[in-house]
């Protein structure tokens, strides 16, 4: 009988294989991460930002790539605007090959601008007899944008944008006329405010995953710990920690049981942007303060065992079709993202893991 359930099973994930294998991946640039913003995520008066940019093509080979940005200010000011190619690609092939003799026929850097409202910078490149072009399924930091120093009003906004690339017009790939963009990114201008009180969780973002223990520490910070009430600590409100609040240095430290913390946001099966609040007695006085929360979830480990594999195929069937246990968090079977848990699921948790 298990063997006959087994067979069963097997030719169901082949056929859901074979059907997800006609979905492409849709091409898209991303700004990976940032560097030189201070503690707080802003730029600092003086200092030289440079963002690094990835690329996360298509199953296609391109031999020309054309895509341009802006980078604009309200009152804020830059020197310089430059652009740079990463030097190696790819890292676990070749440590000498580079990223420009993809094009061979050019790659080519082009600013405009005078460091003043919007300035554009545009990336273009061909390739030809000897150049192999964008790889298929290309997915890393393919070049970098620099800008600095900055100058201008605390608080005024800096954002970076796609924009038209003259002369060569809008983005475009050869064969693939639409490449999505991650943008705009905002990012504000000025220094960090003085000490402050000010909580934050150990993990941001928050990966569940990750945490195996499903506890997670929320911390405050700046405030006279000798005086808080450790007994009237409370983490959302109604939920209250996980564990009985403790005193670590400087810090008042609390533990959350993870699902219990999420639960005020169900369903999760989709990133997570939000807030949670911390509340407390200390000399006497009540204080709540809010943090930001940043979720990843990882869409294919419904078993919560920090791999995503077959097994994780294999629990969704149990539960679909055989009345199996449903995971620690059951908007995780939501796969898709739609909503529901069904049979489309299934076929997208195949797909990712094959």
């Amino acid at each position: 009988m298990k063997d006959i359930w087994r067979l069963t099973v097997s030719c169901f994930v082949a056929v859901i294989i074979m059907v997800a294998a006609g979905t492409a991946t849709e091409p898209f640039i991303s700004v990976d991460h940032v560097d030189g913003l201070n503690a707080c995520g802003q730029i600092d008066p003086g200092a030289v930002v440079k963002f690094h940019i990835r690329i996360t093509s298509d199953e296609f080979v391109h031999m020309a790539i054309n895509n341009g940005y802006k980078l604009c200010g309200n009152e804020v000011n830059w020197t310089t605007l430059s652009g740079e190619m990463n030097p190696i690609y790819p890292w676990d092939l070749d440590p000498l090959v580079s990223f420009p003799p993809f094009f061979d026929y050019g790659m080519f850097i082009v600013v405009f601008g005078d460091g003043q409202g919007c300035d554009t910078i545009g990336f273009a490149g061909v390739a030809g007899q000897l150049g192999t072009g964008l790889p298929a399924g290309f997915d890393d930091i393919a070049y970098t944008i620099t800008a600095g120093p900055f100058s201008g009003t605390p608080g005024a906004q800096v954002v970076l944008d796609s924009s038209f690339f003259p002369p060569a017009g809008t983005w475009l790939w050869d064969i693939t006329p639409n490449v999505g963009w991650g943008g705009p990114y905002t990012y504000r201008f000025g220094e960090c405010p003085g000490p402050q009180l000010y909580t934050f969780l150990e993990q941001d973002p928050i990966i569940l995953k990750d945490l195996a223990d499903r506890v997670l520490r929320v911390y405050v910070a700046g405030e006279d710990v000798a005086g808080i009430d450790l007994s009237s600590v409370v983490v959302q409100g109604k939920i209250p920690p996980y564990t009985v609040a403790r005193i670590e240095g400087d810090l008042l430290v609390t533990d959350v049981f993870m699902f219990r913390f999420l639960s005020t946001w169900r369903p999760i099966s989709s990133d997570v942007q939000g807030a949670y609040s911390i509340s407390y007695n200390v000399n006497g006085e009540t204080k709540t303060l809010f943090g930001d929360m940043n979720l990843q979830i990882y869409p294919a480990d419904l078993n919560f065992d920090g791999v995503e594999d077959v097994n994780d195929i294999t629990f969704l069937v149990d539960y679909m079709f055989r009345g199996g246990n449903a995971p620690m968090l059951e908007e995780a079977l939501d796969v898709n993202r739609d909503g529901y848990v069904d049979a489309r699921d299934l076929r997208e948790l195949v797909q990712f893991i094959y």
